[in-house]
């Protein structure tokens, strides 16, 4: 999927992050925690978002053949899913939704919000 995200958008969802991790810095780690796993396990952030939001996965899906590897991605986000305050991380996420899940991932791991302005292929 093409997106195309401005600089005033991006830096809205970076103003949302900030407060979600002053509103629950507990939640916001958890967040963060799961996007560090989802790179390291070469996963998409679109997977993850969508797993997230209860959406559609099969375009997504990891091509790993570790059906262990998916279930324990599948348990961790379940954990931040049943935090007390998970309706705030889905709201953000559908108030920010033209900057993907993609680039709010990547704005949780620091990148400046200038780096990710313009198109993208987001899978």
């Amino acid at each position: 999927m093409l997106i195309t995200t401005n600089y005033n958008q991006l830096v809205e969802a970076k103003g949302s992050l900030s407060e979600l991790q002053r509103k629950d810095e507990r939640l916001y780690e958890s967040f963060k925690n799961i996007v560090e796993l989802t790179r390291q396990l070469q996963f998409s952030y679109q997977y993850m978002g969508a797993i997230l939001m209860d959406e559609e996965t099969s375009k997504n899906s990891p091509k790993t053949s570790s059906e262990y590897i998916v279930n324990l991605f599948k348990r961790e986000l379940k954990m931040v899913k049943e935090q007390e305050n998970f309706d705030q991380l889905q709201q953000l996420f559908e108030n920010h939704k033209r900057v993907s899940y993609t680039n709010i991932a990547k704005l949780v791991l620091g990148l400046n919000p200038t780096v990710l302005v313009g198109p993208a292929l987001v899978k």
